[in-house]
């Protein structure tokens, strides 16, 4: 018999503190544009392989333009730079481009390629493929999942669940803004179909 474990311990990560802005609206010839810069501050406990210790930040620019209504398809993608502070650390630029279909009201299938360069001395660039969904179960619930691998660099495997619960905007759904985090070194898990929402809908 498979047993539970009776206490499942909370631990505080870096917090992220972020203003998001588009600049630009999207025309039929033109995509929409906009940033989202992204402070990280050192809440968590190092000590326990949670976050930096370090102030840092990310300094994105994304795209998305959006194809035939009935179809509901649309792309978008861009990049960034990461400021990541520390010990061995490198500062470090991600870059990933998303194609997603409304399949339904409610549901949203996507694929993505991502590719970002070394975070630590010791690193190595990685290239990786996501599969993922977002889920409206109301304009204020979502459940979000993602899974993939790298097809270059670390030979990993990565999933992704999440609830987030929002607001509502404009009448509008205002989705979530899911972020993976990092692994037990530090090493970012972003994704774009993650950070989708960081960019500029909503």
């Amino acid at each position: 018999m498979m047993r539970l474990p009776t206490e499942i311990p909370l631990r505080l990560w870096d917090t992220e503190i972020g203003i998001k802005y588009r600049f630009i609206q999207e025309t039929p010839d033109c995509p929409q544009a906009g940033v989202f810069p992204l402070l990280e501050v050192p809440t968590g406990d190092p000590d326990r392989d949670l976050g930096s210790g370090r102030v840092g930040a990310f300094l994105p620019l994304w795209l998305q333009k959006s194809w035939a209504r009935k179809a509901r398809v649309t792309a978008y993608g861009g990049g960034g730079y990461h400021i990541n502070p520390g010990a061995d650390n490198r500062d470090w630029v991600f870059l990933g481009l998303v194609l997603q279909r409304q399949v339904t009201e409610s549901i949203i299938l996507g694929g993505e390629i991502f590719h970002r360069t070394p975070t630590q001395a010791h690193d190595e660039d990685d290239t990786a493929f996501n599969l993922a969904s977002i889920i409206d179960l109301s304009d204020c619930h979502h459940i979000l999942l993602s899974a993939g691998r790298s097809i270059d660099g670390p030979n990993e495997f990565q999933a992704y669940a999440a609830y987030q619960l929002t607001s509502a905007h404009d009448g509008q759904p205002r989705h979530p803004n899911p972020q993976s985090g990092s692994d037990r070194r530090g090493k970012p898990r972003r994704s774009i179909f993650q950070n989708k929402y960081r960019a500029i809908v909503g």
